[in-house]
């Protein structure tokens, strides 16, 4: 990616599907204040804001560094990076980081 994008060629930024992709949509509408949670893996998008209001979205990764030293997680059914970046999370604690 960063050789196409040193070369001017555009680069998506968000991945996209390479196929047809068949979904049961499920569209959630959340009140001011409210908290929305699932897992990464799940195929997620939202939808333009046309209300003439601001929204704001904070979007907050988690991981169990149990799970993560034991190989546990959702499965990556379509992903093909070549690693997980894990020296991006850090314990609440004392802010070590899990990496």
């Amino acid at each position: 990616m960063v050789a196409r994008r040193r070369a001017g060629a555009p680069v998506t930024l968000v991945p996209q599907p390479t196929e047809p992709v068949e979904v049961a949509e499920l569209r959630v509408a959340i009140d001011p204040g409210d908290l929305l949670c699932f897992s990464g893996a799940h195929l997620h998008g939202g939808v333009p804001n046309r209300t003439g209001l601001a929204r704001f979205s904070i979007e907050t990764r988690t991981v169990d560094a149990d799970d993560v030293a034991a190989g546990r997680g959702a499965p990556n059914v379509d992903g093909a990076a070549p690693r997980v970046a894990h020296e991006w999370f850090h314990r609440v604690a004392d802010d070590t980081p899990l990496g």
